[in-house]
């Protein structure tokens, strides 16, 4: 019986850490990343430099010294000008602006005889942050303007100071949240969460579905589809695919149905999301399982990669106020993709056409990740297996060539 002691595990625990690569990372390199990747994500303390039409129909100086105003403000960007109120709402629809100011005709001539005329702002409502930002920054900037515009009005028809403080009036200023009016939080928050454990899902389960293969000793069993990797992948990523596909129909339908979440758009949108977003986390959930060596480290790597996907998919921290070098990692995430989509459909009621690119881009992701998985697959993944077939075919040729060898000196003595 073999004596242990504590010093002697404690020494086999530490030793064991350092050898395993994966758990040295999460125990490790793991939280000093992760603090730097959350650190440097809101590093900006604030969403900034918001995309920001502008409907002028004042046309004064007044007006233009506002948009120069507005511009200015650190959470407003002014991005381009429209003309009418129809465009303002395709620009939020289509993505060109989170947000649009309209200035409405004769401002500063009502303002002048001391007439109310409301500054408008018009405000993407599927995010929130962005919401609050835009509508803080804005009503900072007509606060301050209503303040000079009325008191230089007061100033020349000869009032003090404080006469000025009692009889000032200010310009109104009136914000509509378009596509979530009343600030729903379950809506915007519930649908990021939900999808994210759709993908972490399917990340587990097909990143699993070969490491089981290698654990249990079978994956070699596949080396006969080698030079057919696509039939390897079919198996393996098919089943995990129609499921997730499934699953997003019924988690969605629990919640529209079941806690009554907006739902504007069509389920043919829906549905062809969900079919692009399913294909590309099961490739990506397939080339996890084709480099990890066991369940273990598939589960592990999964959640490495998922972890980050929710704050870099622009749902709770908008991209426009990202770092660029993380708001680019972000650009090649499915999640970020998918809830685009799922908001434009779910929350704007907009038409298949609007989710088109996400579409697009999220297959290619697929795609690239899908094609990487099929050469890892042929030319690596049975690498050990070919390398011991040829050492079995060496050992067997080589008494088969010293016979030979050895044969022949008795040929030549008989002749």
């Amino acid at each position: 019986m073999n004596n242990i002691t504590v010093g002697s595990a404690l020494y086999d625990e530490w030793k064991k850490i350092l050898r395993d690569r994966v758990i040295f990372v999460i125990l490790l390199i793991g939280p000093i990343f992760y603090t730097f990747f959350f650190a440097s994500l809101y590093n900006q303390r604030a969403v900034t430099e918001i995309p920001t039409i502008v409907y002028d129909e004042d046309h004064s100086e007044l007006s233009q010294e506002i948009i120069q105003a507005m511009d200015a403000h650190q959470s407003i960007k002014i991005v381009g000008e429209v003309y009418s109120n129809k465009e303002v709402r395709e620009a939020i629809d289509n993505g060109k602006a989170r947000a649009a100011v309209v200035i409405p005709y004769d401002l500063e001539a009502k303002l002048k005889h001391g007439t109310v005329t409301p500054v408008i702002t018009f405000v993407d409502g599927t995010n929130l942050m962005i919401t609050n930002s835009v509508i803080k920054g804005a009503n900072e900037v007509i606060a301050t303007y209503s303040f000079g515009a009325s008191s230089k009005k007061l100033q020349q028809q000869g009032l003090q100071d404080e006469q000025i403080s009692t009889t000032l009036s200010n310009i109104p200023f009136s914000a509509r949240t378009l596509y979530n009016p009343t600030f729903d939080y379950e809506d915007f928050l519930v649908i990021g969460m939900a999808a994210t454990t759709l993908q972490q899902v399917i990340f587990m389960a097909v990143g699993m579905s070969v490491a089981r293969e290698k654990e249990d000793q079978t994956w070699d069993r596949f080396a006969v589809w080698k030079r057919s990797p696509w039939k390897i992948a079919f198996v393996k990523m098919f089943p995990y695919f129609i499921v997730s596909v499934l699953n997003v129909f019924v988690v969605l339908s629990i919640l529209t149905s079941v806690f009554k979440l907006s739902f504007h758009g069509s389920v043919w949108s829906i549905l062809l999301a969900g079919v692009v977003f399913s294909f590309t986390v099961s490739s990506i959930g397939y080339f996890l399982s084709l480099v990890a060596p066991n369940k273990i480290v598939a589960l592990q790597v999964s959640m490495l990669v998922a972890l980050p996907s929710f704050s870099l998919s622009g749902h709770s921290w908008p991209l426009e106020a990202m770092p660029k070098f993380l708001a680019f990692i972000a650009h090649g995430l499915p999640l970020t993709y998918f809830l685009d989509s799922l908001r434009t459909v779910m929350l704007k009621g907009l038409p298949t056409h609007h989710i088109l690119n996400n579409c697009v881009a999220t297959a290619v992701i697929g795609l690239i990740t899908l094609l990487t998985a099929l050469l890892y697959s042929r030319f690596i993944s049975f690498r050990k297996l070919d390398e011991g077939q040829q050492t079995d075919m060496a050992d067997h040729a080589a008494p088969l060539t010293t016979q030979s060898f050895s044969a022949a000196p008795s040929t030549t003595t008989s002749v």
